[in-house]
């Protein structure tokens, strides 16, 4: 019986993430929708004390040119990405801030060639980003952060597909009883 109890928080921590995945990739076509008819704010802004904090950013359109597939959300030429960020919950945000700053982070991450699908702040987890890689660029991806991020973030990365297509379709042929 002991044996159990102790897999019930594991079990419960793995269907906690997988609802935030799945909850993420939901969230992006209509986040893709609202993007198109919203001018990009301003990624940082100045505090009294002459901090930069982070305010929310409107998604660019990225210099590499990725074309997502609408029927398969999945780019042309590339594989998504899912990056888990997790927050050091023994740093200050300043502190998390600064480390990222002095690791030039914001220089490495994302790469080049690389584009973002979307880039969500969990709070009490920390930052979930989803990427368009080309499969020759997975590579800098890693690198990138193990350079840069380390410091400041435990990392995580999983395969994603959009499944909001197909389960639209389910749902309607569901709704029809077909």
């Amino acid at each position: 019986m002991s044996e159990y109890r102790s897999m019930i928080p594991k079990v419960i921590q793995r269907l906690f993430l997988i609802s935030i995945i799945m909850i993420a990739i939901s969230i992006i076509p209509i986040k893709m929708m609202v993007a198109q008819d919203t001018k990009p704010m301003s990624s940082t802004t100045t505090a009294a004390q002459g901090q930069a904090i982070l305010v929310a950013q409107a998604p660019q359109k990225s210099p590499s040119k990725i074309n997502i597939n609408p029927e398969t959300g999945v780019p042309d030429g590339a594989i998504l990405l899912t990056v888990f960020l997790k927050h050091d919950q023994s740093k200050t945000l300043e502190q998390i801030l600064d480390e990222l700053k002095k690791s030039g982070y914001w220089k490495a991450f994302p790469p080049e060639g690389v584009d973002v699908v979307s880039w969500y702040v969990v709070m009490g987890i920390g930052q979930v980003v989803t990427l368009a890689v080309p499969p020759e660029r997975l590579r800098t991806v890693n690198m990138a952060l193990e350079r840069t991020a380390w410091s400041a973030y435990r990392t995580e990365f999983y395969a994603t597909y959009d499944f909001a297509q197909v389960a639209k379709k389910l749902r309607e042929q569901a709704l029809k009883g077909t």
